[in-house]
Formats: C-alpha cells, sequence, structure tokens
C-alpha cells in the first residue's frame, strides 16, 4: 500500500463522527451511570435549595398627578389658571423614587442596616419584624460595620459574644442586663425588649449584623424597580425582591410615604419661600410707587400744572382772546390818530369831531360830545351875530381850549392803548410758550404715570399671588395616590425550583455524556471491529470478548461449554479453515502482537484448545524465549524446552513436551531457561528441526512468539511459521499503528498474516464497536450464531456498582 493510501486510511479513521446513535446507544449502555449522575445532581440541587432563600416579590401602583398623561382631576386642578401647583413629569418621578434621598430616609425609619437571624441547620433564619430584641446604638456611626452574638438568658439577662468588626474577629464576652447600656469592643448599645420577646425566646442564639449605610443604601436603590404601568396614563408600578415579605411591604409602603412627604415639604418650602420673596417685593414696590407720586407731583408743582389737557385748551382759549383784544387795541389806536389828526388840522377847525368811531374811553368820548355841543352853539350864534359877539369868542375859545383837551386825552388814551397792546402781546407770547412746552411736559408726564402704572400693576399682581400663595399653602395635596398598596403572591419567586432540579437533571445528564464523548474523542486506541476494517484489509478471524471479572482461570474454552468466549474461539476455528491454502500444509501458527499485553498467550491456549476439543493433536511452543510468560505462569520457567534443543543441550524432542491436564490432545513445550541470545538461537538451523519434528506427531503447532515490534524474533520465526495471527486488543493497540499492520499485510512480511481482536467489550455497541458478540445472550453475530442457555445469561449480568467502577477485567498474557 502506497504512503498516500495509508494517510488515507487514518484520516477516514480519525474523521469518524460520533452519531446521534451512538450517544443514545452510549445512554442505553451506561444508564447506570446516567442513573447515579443525575441522582447525585438532584440531591446537590436539593440541598442547594436548603441552603438558599426564598425570594418574594412585592409591589404597589400610585397615580402620579400628571395632567400630560391622565392622572385624573387633582384637587388643585380648579387653580390651574392661577399657576398653582405646576404639572407632574411621571418619567422624572420614576428616578425621585429610585434616588439614593428617598432610600436614606427609609433606610433610616425601617433601621435596615440592623438585621437579625438565627443559624439554622441549611440557613439563618431572618428575623425582621420578629426579633425578640432591639439594638439601639448610641453614637451611631453610618460607616459602622460589625456584628456579633446575643444570647438571651434568663432573669432578664443577655451575653454578647463573638464580635467582628470589618470582619475582623475581636475576643471578648460581655453580660448584661436587657434595657441597660452594654459597652462591647464594638461600639456601645442598649439592647431592649422587642414585641415579639416571649418566654420561649429565652435560650436563642440571635446574630446581629450592622451593616454600612452606604452599602446598604446603594443595595436597596438596585433592588427596587419603578416602572410604568402604562405608556397612556401616569401610574407607576413599585416592586422588590426580598426574603422578608414584611420587609419588602414595609420598603414599598414607607417609600411612597416619603415620596408623598418629600413632594409636600418641597412644595412648602416653595411655597414659603414664594411668601418671603412676594413680601420684600411688595415692600420694595410700594416705596417705589410712593417716590413715583411725588415725582409726579413736584414735576407738576414745579410746571405749575394740574392738567395738562385743560391747561393746554385754557391756554388756546387765552390766545384767541389775546389776538381779539390786541385787535380791537390796534382798532381803537387808529382811531384815536385819526381823531388826533383831525383835531390839529386846521382845515377841520370849524367842523364836528366824529363820535362812536370806537373809542373805549369814556372821558374822551365826553369830551368829543361837549365839544360837539359847544361847537353847534357857536356855529348858532355866529350865524345870528358876527365873530365880534362875546359869546361867539367866549365859546370860540372854549372851543380851542376843549380841543387842546381831547388832543391830551387822545395822547393819553394813545400811551395807555399801546401799553395794553404791549401787555397783551406779552401774555399772548407767553401763553405761546406754555401751549409749545405742552408735549414735552406730556411726554415727562406719560413717562412717570408710566412707571407710576406698571408700579401699580405689579403692586396688584403681587397681592393677588400672596392670596394665591397662601392658598397654595392652605391645600397641600400629595403627588402620590396610592392605588394598590405592596403586596403580591405567597409563593417565592426564587429560587426557581423546576428550573433548578431541570438544570440538575440537565447537569446530570450532561456529565456522564461529556466523560463518555471526551473518553471516545480522546481515546486513540483501537475500539472495535469497525476500526480495523476502516484502517485495514487484513483477513479478520474474529474477536474474542472480554472476560467475565470472577474468571480467573486463563483456559476458557471447554467441553459443553457455550459461554461467548467459547463460541468466538470456535467462530475462529472455523474462520481458519477459509485461511488454508489449497495442496499446502499449515500447521504451524504463530501469535504475535504489537506489545505485550495483547492477549497472545491466552488466545493461543484458548485456540489450541479448542483445536483439541475437534479431535486435533495440538502442541502449544512458549517461543517467548525472553519472558517466557507461559511458562512463567505454569510455574515452569526453569523447564527444559525450546531453549534446551535449539542450544544442543538435547536431542530428544519427546523428553521435552509435556503433557497438559486440560485436553488429551493438547501439549505445551516450554520456553526452557533463559538464553543469553534469543536471536541467535533462532536463527540456527536446529529451529527448523524442531519444526519438523513437531510436524511428525501433531496436526497443529501453535507458537505463543513475541511482540512484532519490540524484538526481532517474530520476524526470525515467520520462516518457520504458515499462518500468522496478528493479536490486537481493544484499548491497548493505537489506531494509528493500524497502517503498520496493513504495510506487514500488503509487503508479505509475516506470511499469511490475519487479526484477532482481543479484549472486546460487548455491553459497548456504540461508536466503533458496532460488531458485538453475544454468544448465547441475543446479541447475534454475523455469523448467525445466537444460542446459549439462561445460566450463561445470568453470569454475564452485572451489578449496578461493577458498572459504576467500570472494571474491565484485563486478559493478560
Amino acid at each position: 500500500m502506497s504512503e498516500q493510501n495509508t494517510n488515507n486510511i487514518v484520516d477516514n479513521n480519525e474523521q469518524q463522527e460520533f452519531t446521534l446513535r451512538d450517544i443514545l446507544e452510549q445512554i442505553r449502555i451506561h444508564w447506570q451511570w446516567f442513573a447515579v449522575s443525575v441522582f447525585v445532581c438532584l440531591v446537590c440541587a436539593f440541598f442547594y435549595l436548603k441552603t438558599q432563600y426564598n425570594v418574594y416579590d412585592r409591589s404597589a401602583t400610585v397615580l402620579i398627578k400628571d395632567e400630560k398623561k391622565g392622572g385624573g382631576m387633582s384637587e388643585s386642578a380648579a387653580f390651574a389658571e392661577l399657576g398653582i401647583g405646576g404639572k407632574s413629569n411621571v418619567d422624572n418621578e420614576i428616578f425621585v423614587f429610585k434616588s439614593k434621598k428617598l432610600m436614606t430616609e427609609v433606610v433610616n425609619r425601617l433601621g435596615l442596616c440592623t438585621t437579625y437571624r438565627i443559624k439554622g441547620t441549611f440557613k439563618d433564619e431572618d428575623l425582621y419584624g420578629y426579633s425578640p430584641i432591639k439594638i439601639d446604638i448610641i453614637d451611631n456611626n453610618d460607616t459602622q460595620a460589625f456584628s456579633f452574638d446575643v444570647k438571651i438568658l434568663d432573669d432578664g439577662k443577655i451575653r454578647l459574644s463573638h464580635f467582628f468588626m470589618y470582619q475582623d474577629e475581636i475576643s471578648g464576652e460581655t453580660e448584661s442586663v436587657i434595657g441597660d447600656t452594654v459597652m462591647t469592643p464594638v461600639g456601645t448599645f442598649v439592647i431592649n425588649k422587642d414585641l415579639s420577646f416571649s418566654n420561649e425566646s429565652i435560650g436563642k442564639n440571635i446574630h446581629i449584623t450592622q451593616s454600612e449605610q452606604s452599602k446598604v443604601i446603594e443595595s436597596y436603590c438596585k433592588k427596587i424597580n419603578v416602572s410604568l404601568s402604562s405608556k397612556t396614563a401616569s401610574a407607576l408600578t413599585i416592586s422588590i425582591q426580598d426574603i422578608s415579605v414584611k420587609r419588602a411591604e414595609n420598603i414599598i409602603n414607607t417609600l411612597i410615604d416619603v415620596y408623598n412627604e418629600e413632594a409636600i415639604n418641597d412644595k412648602n418650602i416653595v411655597a414659603q419661600n414664594t411668601e418671603k420673596f412676594i413680601a420684600e417685593r411688595l415692600k420694595i414696590i410700594k416705596g417705589e410707587l410712593g417716590n413715583v407720586d411725588t415725582q409726579i407731583e413736584s414735576y407738576k408743582r414745579a410746571n405749575e400744572i394740574t392738567d395738562i389737557s385743560s391747561e393746554l385748551n385754557i391756554s388756546l382759549q387765552a390766545t384767541s382772546d389775546y389776538k381779539k383784544q390786541n385787535l380791537s387795541i390796534d382798532n381803537e389806536i387808529e382811531v384815536a390818530k385819526f381823531i388826533r389828526n383831525y383835531l390839529v388840522d386846521p382845515a377841520k377847525a370849524s367842523e364836528l369831531i366824529p363820535s362812536n368811531t370806537g373809542i373805549t374811553d369814556q372821558g374822551v368820548n365826553e369830551l368829543i360830545s361837549t365839544y360837539n355841543a359847544t361847537l353847534l352853539k357857536r356855529d348858532k350864534l355866529l350865524a345870528n351875530s358876527g365873530s365880534k359877539n362875546p359869546v361867539v369868542q367866549d365859546l370860540s375859545n372854549e372851543l380851542m381850549a376843549q380841543n387842546k383837551s381831547i388832543i391830551r386825552s387822545i395822547d393819553n388814551l394813545l400811551v395807555s392803548l399801546r401799553v395794553q397792546r404791549s401787555n397783551l402781546k406779552n401774555q399772548e407770547n407767553m401763553t405761546k410758550r406754555r401751549i409749545a412746552s405742552a408735549p414735552s411736559q406730556e411726554k415727562d408726564v406719560v413717562s412717570i404715570s408710566r412707571d407710576q402704572k406698571i408700579k401699580e400693576e405689579l403692586y396688584l399682581y403681587l397681592l393677588n399671588k400672596r392670596e394665591e400663595n397662601a392658598l397654595t399653602l392652605a391645600i397641600t395635596e400629595n403627588s402620590a395616590r396610592i392605588i394598590d398598596v405592596a403586596n403580591g403572591s405567597n409563593l417565592p419567586v426564587a429560587p426557581k425550583k423546576s428550573l433548578i432540579f431541570l438544570v440538575a437533571l440537565i447537569i446530570g445528564c450532561a456529565i456522564p455524556m461529556i466523560y463518555i464523548y471526551l473518553r471516545e474523542v480522546l481515546n486513540t486506541t483501537v475500539r472495535g471491529r469497525k476500526d480495523l476494517e476502516d484502517a485495514t484489509t487484513i483477513p479478520f478471524l474474529g474477536e474474542v470478548p472480554l472476560k467475565d471479572k470472577d474468571v480467573i482461570e486463563d483456559l476458557v474454552v471447554g467441553e459443553n461449554k457455550r459461554d461467548g468466549i467459547s463460541e468466538a474461539f470456535r467462530i475462529i476455528r472455523s474462520n481458519m479453515d477459509f485461511m488454508k491454502v489449497k495442496d499446502k500444509e499449515q500447521k504451524v501458527i504463530t501469535f504475535t502482537s504489537n506489545s505485550t499485553g495483547a492477549g497472545k498467550s491466552f488466545i493461543s491456549l484458548n485456540f489450541a484448545m479448542t483445536q483439541a476439543l475437534a479431535a486435533k493433536k495440538v502442541i502449544i511452543v512458549d517461543m517467548d524465549l525472553r519472558k517466557r510468560t507461559m511458562s512463567k505462569r505454569a510455574k515452569k520457567a526453569g523447564a527444559p524446552g525450546v531453549s534446551t534443543f535449539l542450544s544442543q543441550r538435547s536431542d530428544n524432542v519427546d523428553e521435552l513436551i509435556h503433557k497438559t491436564t486440560y485436553h488429551e490432545n493438547m501439549d505445551v513445550l516450554y520456553a526452557g531457561p533463559m538464553p543469553p541470545n534469543p536471536a541467535e538461537l533462532l536463527l540456527s538451523e536446529r529451529l527448523d528441526v524442531l519444526m519438523n519434528e513437531l510436524k511428525k506427531r501433531y496436526d497443529y503447532i501453535i507458537l505463543d512468539g513475541v511482540p512484532y515490534s519490540m524484538v526481532a524474533d517474530a520476524k526470525i520465526l515467520n520462516r518457520v511459521s504458515d499462518i500468522t495471527i496478528y493479536v490486537i486488543r481493544v484499548g491497548l493497540m493505537d489506531r494509528r499503528m493500524l497502517p503498520m499492520v496493513e504495510k506487514l499485510y500488503k509487503e508479505n512480511e509475516l506470511n499469511n498474516i490475519c487479526v484477532i481482536l482481543n479484549g472486546v467489550d460487548h455491553t459497548k455497541t456504540g461508536y466503533g464497536y458496532g460488531y458485538g458478540y453475544g454468544y448465547g445472550y441475543g446479541y447475534g453475530y454475523g455469523y448467525g450464531y445466537g444460542y446459549g442457555n439462561e445460566d450463561e445469561k445470568k453470569k454475564r449480568k452485572k451489578s449496578l456498582l461493577d458498572n459504576i467502577k467500570n472494571v474491565n477485567i484485563i486478559n493478560k498474557d
């Protein structure tokens, strides 16, 4: 066979898969292993559950007043337009519930840093809510971590011992009276009776543990779970898992109470701060409002105004009046000038002075009237008398005097009118200036009035908010309304017993399965006939089952025996007939192997017995001149034998042959004394002479040879061998050596080589054992043997303990 073909055989052998059928076969074969493994794992699971605390789940539902998500109409909803209260974001409230601030208050109120337990058989019993005693720590430090045992004695006494501070044990023991202050190595305490104290509490040993507050808070913050009950509602579900039902309920209920208290306190703090702020702002704005009023008053006083609109109307009216008066005076001045010019005109001296011309001075008008009357009188007299008339002359003189008097009055009138006109002009200009300054004054007044109005509105707004804030303080409603108080099932949520037992069952099945799988995967030895057929093409004579452990003798084949081994050797004997070559005598059969321990001596002895039972004269020759295994077992290691003949110490073969007690047709020739040169003796012609002498006396000569791969003796023996039987033991020979055996066959290095598989365990019919024999046990061999008796069947049955130990009786050389 080529090296490539040899490698292919090895690769095919190594690539064999561990199929589902093989797994099921292994489970059937090793069901005791699985039963014991499952039993042990279930027992371990049972005791594991005994050591675990039952964890219970408690949850409560609260409704957060959040108008965004349908929290319902709260008590303050009616004042929504006033801005009282405000909206609560439910998503934010989840973080508030899980905050360390709230949990710190819960831990302090419930005293969760201190735990009380009583030692039990498998686990300690938690006494939360049922402890007969209670510890009050003096000068409590949040960072303290210690533990100790308290034993309740008679007469109200207690004994404190086993002190631990930060996991370091402190020696000491203290006795005290319940209710007294006791000083210990870990601190000063007062231990009082609790409500659960009774006479049954006497004698109990209670283990008290004080944990660091920050760690306890962190632990419960992780345990607490807050989630939305619905996406469209503002309801929250608060849950926690704990080994104590009462503690879990108390934590949730207290957390809700603390949340509401904190919410109310926050509202009150805001309201109080708001009230303080409003009061301060009212005081400030009131002062500012007074300053604005004073500023308006000062501005009006300085500008001599009361109401700008009214003042402006009056000024406009006054300006119109001034214009009319000025026009009237101007007219009067012109009339006065006309009359004066009239009076001083000589041509007009004898004419009457115009009267009712618009001069308002009554004296001037009287003088003009008197003058005109006098002139008319004179002219009347002058018409009746001459100019020389004294009366006329007197009247003329009087007229001249009156003329001068009128001119002087008119001059005075003109001066008076001019002064009046000047005054009116000044008054008019002053009024015009006042009208011109009205917009800026109005602007200043409006600006000041605007500040006044703003401060008035702000003052009124703050007054209104003060009343609203007082109303808010009076309402102070809870932010969370409890829908369901903390409750839950009385069945624990952990540990999940069914799951743990299921896992234990799986592990129990997996352990032997993994062991079997690893054993098969890591096993590189020959596992059965299938390995031989996959790796070699050598003729296969048969396989020999493993001996029962109670079988001590090497010779197991006998008359009337129907056990599996006997039937196997009979099959081998039958198969030998197929090995005979026509017209060639085949008497010498050599047994060899790859290494020691393959069972050559066992196979050769029983094979010889099989031939003897078939009425064949058989001799078994111990050709292992080095170890002399067969001779030693017969306690004939020093008896004359093969080495004696080969070394020419004896030429009489009959003297060297020994009869056996096994069968009259079977003799034995021992190895003889161990020679210093076994290989040289076997190379001598004396070996051929010995074989010829034995052929004359026997039908079969069975040579119990040496391992082929260890010494050269086996190859030397090949020259006298007709058939070479290569014994391969299951679980001993490495499968990687099978190509070497195949090479021996292909290259004819050994005469008529064939293979016997030894040590086959018929209870293993899994991977690599699919050709198991069952002579007399109903397993059915490929050649049609399937008979036996019930006694043999009973002998083949193994106890459960034997299977657990997996004691495989090895057929020794």
